[in-house]
């Protein structure tokens, strides 16, 4: 959000506060500074406006030193002169330079070869601020940081930073930036893009951004390689998040030998079944002499779960019904888990591995519809094998055969011709012979022709 005219005002009624309890002239250039900076970065004003700036300044008891030097950057905010209608147009949005390293001054590389790269941050703000940039595009940001690794590898010997360290790096001069107290030169202009040559700027932007010497425009050797392979100004880049990231390899201890695991179906139903098992174990134990014919009878009853229950005295497991196939056998000990699964998988394999033949399949879906009367069945068996004294045997009865579906009875075409669907056939087809067809009627040698003509298939 940019500032306005009431937010200036404001602001210089807290200066003249600050300056009633504390007038130094440190104090003075600290709020100078930033009265100026503030009014730069404003949009362009109305007239009324600028009225009203200038009225509050006049109004004020600021001394009479920081009322002369606001009082020249508001005459520059009045007319206009941070704007331009050319090449050299302001720009309200990020900016960039492709060598900013030209831009730097002796004094600006002394300062970066004897301070850390952090404290480096600073400095690049400063010429920044100095030549007009306010916010800087992705690519300036890049190579700025890149300038400040520069400097504390090849100027100071150290080893290249990993790609967080340069990643914070770039954040912290994104804050010195919008943090910097150095006010923007009233000659300045902010440029969307800046040349890559310096002294291309206008003499008046040379003369107010490098008032104590022009710039060394000297090159810096394997900027570019680092640019490209070790700084990361991008969050969500690939490389970034591997290097935030690396991979590690774990050697996890070998598990033990498992059974064949099976799905994971089969083996809730076998937990819940062996659970059963030992509930009713449980329960059957824990009952007195007293209640055996209730278990008697409870052992005659039959189960839902498809099993029976263990120990019931008096009870017969052949007399009891069969559910699911199973049958319980109450004279047998106990089976643990593991068994009982190494058990029914094994069957299950068995099953797998030998598919039932026709024979069987037939004999599987007789016994699930149920068996025939055994009366039936025996007067079948004995006509089958006639006896030793049977005379010859009967002709085989005359088997009827299913009558063929009737064929479709068609007649002529008109004037024996058909049509293209039926290729011209002189008896026609459910298509032509529709009382509604309008469509094209031919004889087969005509048809024969379009063929030849068309390329009919």
């Amino acid at each position: 959000m940019s500032w306005t005219a009431r937010d200036f005002m404001g602001e210089l009624e807290a200066c003249e506060k600050l300056l009633a309890a504390r007038n130094t002239q440190q104090m003075q250039d600290t709020l100078l500074a930033q009265l100026q900076s503030k009014l730069n970065n404003m949009g362009q004003p109305s007239p009324s406006d600028m009225v009203s700036c200038y009225e509050a300044l006049d109004i004020g008891n600021l001394p009479e030193a920081m009322k002369e030097k606001l009082q020249e950057t508001l005459d520059v905010l009045a007319a206009g002169a941070h704007q331009s209608n050319g090449a050299t147009s302001l720009a309200a949005v990020a900016q960039t330079c492709t060598t900013f390293e030209h831009y730097l001054t002796e004094k600006d590389a002394a300062v970066l070869a004897g301070c850390s790269m952090w404290e480096g941050c600073r400095q690049i703000a400063f010429r920044l601020r100095m030549i007009g940039i306010k916010g800087m595009k992705e690519s300036l940001k890049k190579r700025c940081t890149a300038i400040l690794v520069w400097f504390h590898v090849h100027k100071q010997g150290n080893p290249v930073p990993a790609a967080r360290v340069a990643y914070d790096l770039s954040l912290r001069l994104m804050t010195e930036l919008k943090q910097s107290n150095t006010a923007i030169p009233p000659g300045a202009t902010s440029l969307a893009c800046y040349p890559p040559d310096p002294m291309r700027l206008p003499a008046s932007h040379l003369e107010a951004s490098y008032p104590n010497g022009l710039p060394a425009k000297k090159d810096l050797d394997g900027l570019a390689t680092l640019m490209q392979h070790h700084i990361f100004v991008r969050s969500n880049g690939k490389l970034l998040q591997e290097s935030l990231q690396p991979k590690v390899n774990v050697v996890l201890p070998a598990a033990p030998a498992q059974p064949l695991g099976t799905l994971d179906s089969e083996a809730k139903f076998v937990s819940s079944l062996m659970a059963f098992l030992k509930n009713a174990a449980a329960s059957s134990s824990s009952q007195g002499a007293a209640e055996a014919p209730c278990e008697q009878t409870k052992a005659s009853l039959p189960l839902q779960n498809g099993s029976v229950g263990e120990g019931a005295p008096g009870a017969d497991a052949a007399s009891l019904p069969l559910q699911n196939g199973l049958v319980a056998k109450s004279a047998e000990p106990a089976k643990t888990l593991e068994q009982f699964e190494a058990e029914h998988l094994a069957m299950l394999e068995a099953r797998d591995k030998k598919p039932a033949s026709g024979k069987q399949v037939a004999e599987d879906k007789q016994g699930d519809c149920g068996s025939k009367p055994a009366s039936k069945a025996a007067g079948k068996s004995q006509a089958a094998k006639p006896g030793p004294k049977a005379g010859k045997p009967k002709a085989k009865a005359k088997v009827l055969k299913r009558p063929a579906a009737k064929a479709l009875d068609l007649q002529p075409g008109a004037d024996n011709r058909g049509c293209l669907r039926c290729r011209g056939c002189r008896n026609g087809c459910p298509t032509c012979l529709e009382e509604n067809f309008g469509g094209l009627r031919l004889t087969r040698s005509e048809w024969l022709q379009r063929q030849q003509l068309y390329g009919y298939k």
